[in-house]
C-alpha cells in the first residue's frame, strides 16, 4: 500500500542516523543462515516485530502494518541504549547458530556471558551450619524457616524483624520461630549471625542463558574474560558489559520451535505432505473450533486450567483475538477483569464505545478497550498529534509512573487533542485518567502478535495433524511426567493409544504408528466434531514408545536392533534377535529391559516366560555368534538346519505370567511411566463407585468444596512447620493428571485436648505406590512463573514477556504470571484393597428362581449361612429374588446377619452366587465425612 514507502524511509533513516546499520546485517545474516538450514526461527520477540526493515530482512515474520505495530516501540532517537532483538531459536540446534556466528566473526571475539549466584537466605543458613558441624536435618529445619518468596525480599533481616518487608507501607514480615530461636539458642544465635554476613555474596559463576557478546575484535581486548564451565564468558555481567559498548545478542532456545519442526517431520514421514508453517491459512475454521472448546493442551501459552476457560468464554474467530489473550492473561489485566469486559464486548454482552471518532480506528479491534502499548501511543499521535518520540516517551513515563514527566504531557495531551480535533478538554481529561488507570495493564503488542502466531501455529497443527502434533510433544516432554501424563491421557480419550516399545517398530523417539488402509476411524468418548475426532483419521492411530526412554537400552543398541531389522526383517522371537544381534552392542540387560517393559510381547504375550528363558535364548545366540565368527561347522548347526529340532529347542516355559501389578511396577522402574495400563484402572471395579471426582474435575471445583479422588501416591515430602510439628506434602496420580495432597498435623481442639491430624493418622501408610481413595477438601495456591535466573543453565527459554525495559505493563516486563493450582487438604485416606471393607453399605444378591433348581437354591443358601456366620459385622446383606412368574422379591434378613465385607468374605460369596449376581453398594465417603464432622462438632458443643 501507499504507506509502505514512508515508513521504509522513516526506520531506514533513523536505523541510518542513529549507526545500527550494522547491527541489523549481523541479526539478519544469522537468521536467514538458520532458516536456509532448517533450523526454526520464531517469527519475532518483542518490540522488533514492529519495524518493516527486520520484517523485510527476515528478521521477523510479522508485517507491522497489517497488525498496527510501531517502530518507534522500538527505536527511535530519542533512544540512548541499543535496540534489542531477541530471536527464538529451536532448542535442539541452536548451538549450531553460535557456532556459526563464532566462526564468522572469530571464536575469540564472540562469548558468553558470566553471571554470579548470590547466597540466598536458605543457602547461608545451610553452609553456616555445615561448617559448624550441624547435622543436614537440624540445618534444613533452620532453613526452612525462611518463608518462600521468589521476589527474595524475606531476607534474614527481615525475618529477624531488623527490618521491614516493605518500607513504604512500614511492613513487617519477622519470623516468630526465628526470633525465638536467635534469642534463645547459642548455637542458632552462632549460625545466623555467620549467614547473615554471607548473605547475598556471590557464591558461583554461571553463564547467561541466551546472552551472546558478538566484538569486533577479541572480547579481551574490551573485557575480563574467565573460563565457566570449560567455555570462555566476561568476568562483567550483562549490564556491565552493555555499558561497555559491547554488542550483546540474545540465542533463545524455545522449546515450542522444536516441537513444531518435528511435529512437520512427522506429518512428512506419515505421507501428509510439506507442513510451511509460514503459509498456514490463519482463518482457519477447525483450529478456531477447537480453541473455543478449550481444547488447548499442547497450544503454545495456552494450556493452564485459567486460559481454557478464558478461551472457551471468549471462542475466538480471528488471529486477533489470540493477540489479545496472550495481553490480557496476566495477572493487572485479570484482576481489572478485562478479559470479562473484552469477552462481553466482543459478543454483543456490553456496549462498544470510543471517546472520540478519531480513535475508532485504534481501539475498533479491541472493542474500544485500551489493551496494548502501542494503541496509547497511537493515540496520543492521531488526536493530540505528538511526534513519534513523544510517544514512546509518553509510554515510558506511564510504565514508570514518572509524575514529572506525566505532568508535562498531560497539558501537551489535552490541549492537542483540542487544537487538532477540538475534543473537549472536560472529556479528553476523563480519558487521559481513564489511560493512566489502565497503563498498568496495557502489554506490548509487537510481543503478543509473535506469541499470538506461535499459539496459533501449534493450534492449526493440533486441529488438522492432531497425532503428529502429540507425537512431537511426547518426543519433547518425556522429562515432564505431569504433562506426559496429561498428553497419555488425552491420547487415549481420542482412540490414539500410546503403545509400549516393540522390538520391530519402536524407534529412538516416539514414532506414529499408521492405521492399515481402508481401517475405520473409531473414536470412542471423543466428543461429536472434535478436533481429536476429526483430525485423527488422516495421519494415524496409535503412537509407539520409543528405545530412548527405556533405561539401560543406549543409542548404540537401538540402533543396532533397528539397522537389524531394516536389513533382514523383523524378528520373529526372542530366539531370533539372540542369533541376530551382535551381543557386544545389544547385551543380556538391554534384552532383559525391553521384556520388561512390554517391547516383546507381539512375539511372545507372556513376559514372564520370555523372562525366564532369557538366559538360554542369549547362550545360543551366543553359541551360534562365535561359530559363525570361526567360520566352523559343528554337530549342533546340523541340528540347527532341521526345523522340527529348532521347534523343540526355542519353545517358552508355561509359568503363569506376572501380574498386572507386577508388570506395570516394572515399565514405572524403566521408563519412569504405567505405560499397558494405570495402578488406579487396575481398582477400578472398587475404586469407581466411591471415587466422586478425579484432576480433570480439581479446577472448576470451589476451594473449600469436599472432593474424593481415587489416585497413587508418587511422592512424599516430609516437611517441618514453623512451631516443629510435621506434615507431609503428597504427589498423587490419577489416569488424568498429577495434584496435590497435604496431610497436616494435629492440633488442640476447643477444649484444649490434643488431637491427631491426618498427618499423625496416615501418614505412615501413605508411601510411593500406595493406590487409595483420597478424601477432603479442596485448597488453592498461586504460583507465579518467575523469570529463570540468568544463570540458571548454559540454554534457555525464557516465558512469554518481553526483557529489556519496563513498558506500561504493571511494573515492568518480568511481571510473573500467576496460575491458582488446586490441591487436596486430605482429611481421609482409604487404602484399595481396604475400599470395600470399610466402604460398603450393602451386598445385593440377584437370584433369578427360573434359571436355579430348588436344590442347588438351598445348597447356596446354606453356603451363604455358613459364610454370614463366619464372618459376621454390620453390612446388611440383601436377596433379590425373580420368580418365575415376574414377581420381585425382597428378602432383607436381621440385622444380626450381616457380614463384614472384607476381600475374601466378599470373593466367597461371588463364588457362591456368581460374580453376575453379587453387587456392592458403596457408601459415600464424602456425605460420612460431613457427618462425622458435624457429630464432632456436637460432641464439641456438648
Amino acid at each position: 500500500g501507499p504507506e509502505v514507502a514512508p515508513r521504509l524511509a522513516f526506520e531506514l533513516e533513523t536505523i541510518l542516523k542513529m549507526g545500527f546499520a550494522a547491527y541489523f546485517l549481523i541479526v539478519a545474516d544469522f537468521i536467514n543462515w538458520a532458516k536456509d538450514r532448517g533450523i526454526p526461527v520464531g517469527p519475532g520477540r518483542g518490540s522488533a516485530a514492529g519495524s518493516i526493515v527486520a520484517y523485510s530482512m527476515g528478521i521477523t515474520d510479522m508485517c507491522p502494518l497489517k497488525y498496527g505495530l510501531l517502530f518507534e516501540r522500538f527505536l527511535n532517537p530519542g533512544r540512548k541504549s541499543m535496540p534489542d532483538i531477541d530471536i527464538d531459536f529451536c532448542k535442539d540446534r541452536r548451538g549450531e547458530v553460535i557456532e556459526y556466528v563464532a566462526g564468522k566473526y572469530g571464536h575469540d571475539a564472540v562469548t558468553q556471558i558470566m553471571t554470579l549466584g548470590t547466597m540466598k537466605a536458605r543457602m547461608a543458613i545451610k553452609d553456616v551450619a555445615r561448617a559448624y558441624h550441624w547435622t543436614p536435618e537440624e540445618s534444613q529445619e533452620l532453613a526452612n524457616l525462611v518463608p518462600e518468596d521468589p521476589t527474595g525480599k524475606h531476607d534474614l533481616q527481615v525475618c529477624l524483624g531488623r527490618k521491614p518487608l516493605d518500607k513504604d507501607k512500614n511492613e513487617f514480615g519477622a519470623v516468630d520461630a526465628m526470633v525465638r530461636r536467635y534469642d534463645g539458642d547459642e548455637r542458632t544465635r552462632q549460625v545466623l549471625d555467620a549467614a547473615l554476613q554471607l548473605e547475598k555474596l556471590g557464591r558461583s559463576l554461571g553463564v547467561h542463558a541466551c546472552g551472546v557478546i558478538i566484538a569486533p575484535a577479541a572480547v579481551s581486548n574490551y573485557v575480563p574474560i574467565c573460563v565457566v564451565k570449560g567455555r570462555p564468558a566476561t568476568q562483567y555481567n550483562m549490564n556491565q558489559v552493555e555499558k561497555c559498548g559491547l554488542l550483546k545478542m540474545d540465542f533463545l532456545g524455545l522449546k515450542t520451535m522444536s516441537i513444531l519442526k518435528k511435529a512437520a517431520d512427522v506429518v512428512r514421514a506419515s505421507g501428509g505432505g510439506e507442513l510451511d508453517y509460514a503459509t498456514v491459512p490463519l482463518d482457519d475454521p477447525a483450529t478456531f473450533a477447537m480453541l473455543g472448546r478449550g481444547e488447548t493442551l499442547g497450544v503454545f501459552q495456552c494450556e493452564s486450567s485459567g486460559f481454557q476457560e478464558l478461551i472457551k468464554l471468549l471462542k475466538p474467530d480471528r488471529f486477533e483475538d489470540l493477540i489479545a489473550l496472550v495481553a490480557l492473561y496476566r495477572p493487572g489485566p485479570l484482576m481489572a477483569n478485562m478479559h470479562i469486559d473484552y469477552c462481553d464486548r466482543k459478543h454483543g454482552r456490553q456496549k462498544v464505545d470510543y471517546p472520540h471518532a478519531v480513535l475508532e480506528g485504534v481501539l475498533k479491534e479491541t472493542y474500544g478497550l485500551y489493551i496494548y502499548q502501542e494503541q496509547v501511543m497511537s493515540i496520543s499521535r492521531e488526536l493530540c498529534g505528538f511526534t513519534p518520540a513523544e510517544a514512546d516517551d509518553l509510554r515510558k513515563a506511564m510504565g514508570k509512573k514518572d509524575i514529572n514527566v506525566l505532568k508535562k504531557l498531560e497539558e501537551k495531551f489535552i490541549e492537542g487533542a483540542w487544537s487538532n480535533h477540538q475534543f473537549d478538554r472536560k472529556k479528553c481529561k476523563e480519558m487521559w485518567e481513564k489511560i493512566l488507570g489502565f497503563a498498568s495493564y496495557c502489554f506490548n503488542k509487537s510481543h503478543s502478535a509473535c506469541y499470538g502466531l506461535i499459539a496459533y501455529w501449534t493450534a492449526y497443527v493440533k486441529a488438522n495433524h492432531y497425532a503428529a502434533f502429540m507425537t512431537a510433544n511426547l518426543i519433547y516432554e518425556m522429562d515432564n511426567k505431569d504433562k506426559m501424563t496429561k498428553f497419555v491421557e488425552e491420547l487415549r480419550s481420542s482412540g490414539i493409544p500410546v503403545l509400549p516399545p516393540d522390538v520391530n517398530e519402536s524407534g529412538w523417539e516416539f514414532t506414529l504408528v499408521r492405521k492399515a488402509a481402508g481401517a475405520a476411524a473409531v473414536v470412542p468418548h471423543a466428543a461429536a466434531g472434535s478436533a481429536v475426532a476429526l483430525a485423527r483419521s488422516a495421519v494415524g492411530d496409535a503412537i509407539r514408545f520409543g528405545f530412548g526412554g527405556v533405561k539401560a537400552v543406549g543409542e548404540g543398541a537401538a540402533a543396532h536392533l533397528i539397522e537389524e531389522r531394516t536389513k533382514r526383517g523383523p524378528f520373529a522371537s526372542l530366539y531370533d534377535i539372540c542369533e541376530r544381534i551382535d551381543t557386544r552392542q545389544v547385551n543380556k540387560r538391554v534384552i532383559e529391559s525391553l521384556i520388561k517393559v512390554g517391547a516383546l510381547d507381539s512375539l511372545h504375550v507372556n513376559r514372564r516366560a520370555l523372562f525366564e528363558t532369557q538366559d538360554r535364548a542369549f547362550d545360543r545366540g551366543n553359541r551360534l555368534t562365535r561359530t559363525r565368527a570361526q567360520n566352523q561347522q559343528t554337530l549342533f548347526d546340523t541340528f540347527e538346519s532341521e526345523a522340527g529340532f529348532r521347534e523343540q529347542t526355542q519353545g517358552y516355559g508355561d509359568a503363569a505370567d506376572w501380574t498386572v501389578s507386577e508388570r506395570l511396577a516394572f515399565e514405572k522402574a524403566l521408563t519412569g511411566y504405567w505405560i499397558s495400563s494405570h495402578p488406579v484402572a487396575e481398582h477400578h471395579a472398587i475404586l469407581a463407585p466411591v471415587a466422586r471426582h478425579s484432576t480433570r474435575d480439581l479446577a472448576s471445583l470451589a476451594t473449600g468444596a469436599p472432593a474424593a479422588i481415587a489416585a497413587v501416591v508418587l511422592g512424599k515430602r516430609v516437611i517441618r512447620t514453623k512451631t516443629g510439628k510435621t506434615m507431609a506434602v503428597l504427589t498423587l496420580e490419577d489416569q488424568y493428571g498429577r495434584f496435590e495432597g497435604v496431610l497436616f498435623p494435629g492440633g488442640a481442639n476447643r477444649r484444649g485436648e490434643s488431637q491427631a491430624g491426618a498427618y499423625e493418622r496416615f501418614g505412615a501408610d501413605c508411601e510411593p505406590d500406595l493406590v487409595a481413595l483420597f478424601s477432603g477438601t479442596v485448597e488453592r495456591r498461586e504460583r507465579r512463573a518467575q523469570r529463570p535466573a540468568p544463570g540458571g543453565g548454559e540454554e534457555g527459554e525464557l516465558p512469554g514477556e518481553e526483557p529489556g525495559e519496563p513498558g506500561m505493563d504493571g511494573g515492568g516486563a518480568d511481571e510473573p504470571k500467576v496460575e491458582e493450582l488446586p490441591s487436596l487438604k486430605i482429611s481421609d485416606v482409604v487404602p484399595a484393597h481396604l475400599v470395600a471393607e470399610r466402604l460398603t453399605r450393602e451386598i445385593v444378591v440377584a437370584i433369578d428362581a427360573s434359571e436355579l433348581a430348588p436344590d442347588a437354591v438351598l445348597a447356596r443358601v446354606t453356603g451363604t449361612e455358613t459364610l454370614l456366620k463366619e464372618n459376621q459385622g454390620r453390612c446388611p446383606v440383601v436377596f433379590q429374588v425373580h420368580t418365575g412368574n415376574d414377581v420381585l422379591l425382597t428378602v432383607t434378613p436381621a440385622a444380626e446377619w450381616g457380614i463384614h465385607p472384607n476381600a475374601a468374605a466378599l470373593a466367597r460369596l461371588r463364588e457362591i452366587w456368581g460374580a453376575a449376581r453379587v453387587r456392592t453398594i458403596a457408601a459415600d465417603r464424602l456425605e460420612a465425612m460431613e457427618a462425622e464432622r458435624f457429630q464432632g462438632f456436637r460432641g464439641q458443643a456438648g
